[in-house]
């Protein structure tokens, strides 16, 4: 049987229908395939953390409504395909957004990006707060949130990262969503990234950087 590690270099439909064979999802295959196991247990992942005063960032477990009340989070912004909308009474005064980031795609989801963007500088405006989530606030919101930081503070990639990474040490996007920040960052600043993170892609995914782009990876397509 082929290690996640492996099927992740062979390509996204290899790992895609390893996840369908074994009942898991592509984000947890990718999870493992870079984060040792006993890593994957730490609390942290499940805590919210502060980006800015109107902005979290966590991980599914930081979304109760007892912790989002206390944190005074009237929005939940959900951007993992596999996590459920969850049903806050109204009378929590908690909303919630499902806008999908995907893992694996070379296409780029800066639609969905500013789309996002647009409801975060809303609550803002409204002196309220929002959280960002996906699983475990590591890879698909961490993704967002770095994206949404270089935007707010016109910030390339390498500081935007720093500025997040310094405040959730935990962070760590997948080799897809690396390239989604790369590519957003020379479409937002109009310029070629003069950071490390190129050298933070597998030799596969440096290969595969500059190829045509191609659509997500889901099920409607296999």
């Amino acid at each position: 049987m082929q290690s996640n590690k492996t099927l992740l270099s062979n390509g996204k439909e290899d790992i895609y229908s390893r996840s369908k064979d074994i009942g898991k999802t592509l984000n947890e295959l990718l999870e493992e395939a870079e984060i040792p196991a006993s890593d994957l247990k730490d609390h942290r992942y499940h805590e919210a953390t502060t980006i800015f005063p109107h902005l979290y960032l966590g991980g599914v477990g930081a979304c109760t409504a007892q912790n989002l009340q206390k944190l005074g989070v009237t929005l939940v912004i959900n951007v993992a395909e596999e996590c459920s909308i969850k049903k806050y009474d109204p009378n929590e005064g908690i909303t919630e957004l499902k806008l999908i980031i995907h893992d694996r795609v070379d296409e780029p989801q800066f639609q969905s990006f500013h789309k996002l963007f647009h409801e975060i500088d809303l609550v803002e405006k409204k002196n309220t707060k929002c959280i960002v989530h996906c699983m475990r606030g590591r890879s698909r919101s961490a993704t967002v949130v770095i994206a949404y930081v270089m935007y707010k503070l016109k910030l390339d990639l390498n500081n935007a990262f720093q500025y997040v990474k310094t405040k959730r040490t935990i962070i760590g996007p997948h080799g897809d969503l690396k390239k989604q920040l790369l590519q957003f960052e020379r479409y937002f600043l109009k310029t070629e990234s003069n950071t490390l993170w190129h050298y933070l892609l597998t030799p596969v995914e440096s290969s595969n950087q500059n190829q045509q782009p191609n659509k997500p990876i889901n099920k409607e397509n296999n």
